[in-house]
């Protein structure tokens, strides 16, 4: 996953439907959606830069920052 200009790239792979969840570092949710993946998907988010946010899809979680 990679984030720049309010929009959030994630790589996962998936040709179905997933939820996503962003979560700040003190554990509050601040996004969530179900979403399409083909792969990818972009998703557009307003989240502030230079921040570490954690990105949870199914069971797995990654942590990234918006550029």
């Amino acid at each position: 996953a990679h984030g720049r200009d309010n929009q959030l790239t994630v790589y996962y792979p998936s040709a179905g439907n997933e939820i996503i969840s962003i979560y700040g570092l003190d554990g509050r949710k601040i996004f969530e959606e179900l979403v399409a993946f083909n792969g990818k998907t972009v998703i557009p988010v307003s989240l502030e830069n230079n921040q570490l946010y954690i990105l949870k899809i199914d069971n797995q979680m990654v942590k990234f920052t918006m550029q």
